[in-house]
C-alpha cells in the first residue's frame, strides 16, 4: 500500500471486465489479481489471500453476531426457532456458507479486505464501477458513514422485464410470489400418493452413493464400504 495516510486520495474500485482506465489516484481491482505498484493498482483478491484466516474469522464472527442480535429483547436465533434446540437461522444461506448456493459470499469476504485497505486512508472521493446492486449499496453506505464523496457507475446488464418488476416490489409481496412459485413447482411431487412403510430412517445426500442392491430393497452406502448394509 502506498504511503498516503497523510494526504487525501481518490479511489477507483473496478468491478467490471472492461480495460482499466487511467486514473489519478488508487485503483482497486475487485476480481483481478493484477497489480502495478508504480501505477497504484492493487488487487482485492490478493489482499484477501494475504489475510485469509483473519477475514474468514471476521466473516464467521459477523454471522454469529447477527444471530445474537436482539429484536424486541429476543435474539434473531430465537425468533427463527423451529423447536427447542433447532433454529432456522442455522440453516440460512448466511450461516451455511455454501459457495454453490450464495454467489455473494466472495464479495462479502472481499469487502472485509476493502475496509482494511480504506480505513487507514484519508479519502477525498470514491468512484465505483460495478454490475452488483448489493455492492453498490454497500459502498454507498460506507461513503455516507465516513462522509466521503462518491459516484457509483452501475453497468447495465440484460435483465428480464419480470425480474425488473419483481425487483421494485416490496419485500412483503416478493415473499408471497416466491412462496407461490415454490408451491406450484412442487405440487406434483406432494400430490402423488407415496408408498410408505414403517421405516424410521430417512437419508438425504447431494451425491449418488447407493449401490445397485437398492433395486432389491437392500440399501448400502458406497462411501462407507461393503459392510454398510442397514436395511
Amino acid at each position: 500500500m502506498p504511503d498516503l495516510k497523510n494526504s487525501k486520495v481518490s479511489i477507483l474500485i473496478w468491478d467490471v471486465n472492461d480495460p482499466i482506465p487511467n486514473f489519478d489516484g488508487i485503483i482497486l481491482l475487485w476480481n483481478s489479481f493484477y497489480e502495478d505498484q508504480k501505477l497504484n493498482i492493487h488487487s482485492i483478491p490478493r489482499l484477501v489471500e494475504s489475510k485469509s484466516d483473519l477475514y474468514r474469522k471476521e466473516y464467521l464472527s459477523l454471522a454469529y453476531e447477527i444471530g445474537e442480535a436482539k429484536i424486541q429483547n429476543r435474539r434473531v436465533v430465537d425468533w427463527l426457532e423451529i423447536r427447542p434446540g433447532l433454529s432456522f437461522w442455522w440453516m440460512s444461506l448466511l450461516v451455511e456458507n455454501n459457495y454453490g448456493k450464495s454467489s455473494e459470499i466472495p464479495n462479502r469476504i472481499k469487502f472485509f479486505a476493502l475496509l482494511d485497505f480504506l480505513n487507514p486512508l484519508k479519502i477525498d472521493s470514491i468512484r465505483f464501477f460495478t454490475e452488483s446492486r448489493v455492492l453498490a449499496k454497500s459502498i454507498k453506505q460506507y461513503c455516507k458513514t465516513r462522509k466521503i464523496k462518491y459516484k457509483i457507475d452501475k453497468k447495465e446488464v440484460n435483465v428480464s422485464i419480470v425480474h425488473k418488476i419483481r425487483r421494485f416490489l416490496p419485500l412483503f409481496f416478493q415473499s408471497f410470489i416466491f412462496l407461490f412459485h415454490f408451491a406450484i413447482g412442487r405440487w406434483t411431487f406432494f400430490s402423488k400418493k407415496k408408498n410408505t412403510n414403517s421405516s424410521k430412517l430417512v437419508f438425504f445426500s447431494y451425491f449418488l452413493i447407493l449401490t445397485e442392491t437398492w433395486r432389491n430393497r437392500v440399501f448400502s452406502l458406497r462411501i462407507i464400504g461393503e459392510n454398510s448394509s442397514f436395511c
